[in-house]
């Protein structure tokens, strides 16, 4: 009997195709699903996603606009509804400058790939990628990304102490970069 995930055996038993040896029916649906949808989503995940250029927000300028993307995976405005974090995929083009700016809630930002130099408050550093960095409510902090490569990151926000308010405010540019 073939088995699926965790070594378990499997419904695939009752299929009519003959599975080659070590081929699990997970797989072989994993496989099938993978060119069936470039993007997939379910109730607790999302997978495949792509990222988008920002039209406009807040006081950003239209060429820092340009040079970023972003994608809510998780939150009050994401595909997978949370009001308490929000999670998000950003990307930002090589020589970019992201100038400071502050909003209402904490941050954490987990640095995947491409390098920047960066200012958390008064505490200056370079951010590679394994870099993980916090962000306290209202502390201003800027980027430059600094490799040819494009910076790519995962942030995660939070309402402290669930309280929700702060994601009716907005990040504000305190210096155009």
């Amino acid at each position: 009997m073939p088995t699926c995930r965790l070594g378990r055996p499997c419904m695939a038993s009752a299929s009519k195709r003959k599975m080659p040896a070590g081929e699990t029916w997970l797989a072989q649906r994993s496989t099938t699903r993978r060119t069936q949808a470039m993007h997939e989503k379910g109730t607790h995940f999302i997978k495949n996603y792509e990222l988008a250029r920002m039209a406009s927000y807040s006081n950003y300028p239209e060429s820092l606009l340009q040079a970023m993307q972003v994608k809510s995976l998780v939150g009050p405005r994401g595909p997978i509804a949370d009001q308490d974090i929000s999670v998000s995929a950003f990307r930002l083009e090589p020589g970019t400058a992201y100038g400071a700016h502050a909003h209402p809630h904490p941050e954490v930002y987990i640095f995947l790939a491409g390098t920047a130099e960066c200012e958390w408050g008064d505490e200056t550093f370079t951010a590679v990628p394994g870099t993980v960095t916090h962000c306290p409510p209202n502390m201003p902090h800027a980027l430059r990304v600094t490799s040819s490569e494009p910076l790519q990151a995962i942030i995660v926000g939070w309402a402290p102490d669930g309280d929700r308010s702060v994601w009716n405010g907005i990040s504000t540019l305190l210096e155009t970069p």
